[in-house]
């Protein structure tokens, strides 16, 4: 995950970020019926990238306003 903050002001931010996941995955199944069968094999990969923003405005020293969308 990185994120950065970008000043554009004394009292106006916007922070972005992003994250990339990865997930890999195998198995191995044996169904037997009747005395017949044989193993089977699976596999899954996949990648995935999320983001945010999140832009902050300061209305005075003790009170600001925020969102974020992600």
């Amino acid at each position: 995950f990185g994120s950065a903050t970008l000043y554009l002001g004394d009292r106006f931010d916007v922070t972005a970020g992003v994250r990339y996941s990865h997930n890999s995955q195998t198995s191995t199944q044996q169904v037997t019926q009747l005395g017949n069968g044989a193993p089977q094999d699976g596999s899954s990969s996949e990648g995935v990238w999320t983001w945010s923003v999140a832009p902050r405005v300061e209305l005075s020293e003790r009170a600001s306003v925020y969102a974020r969308v992600a």
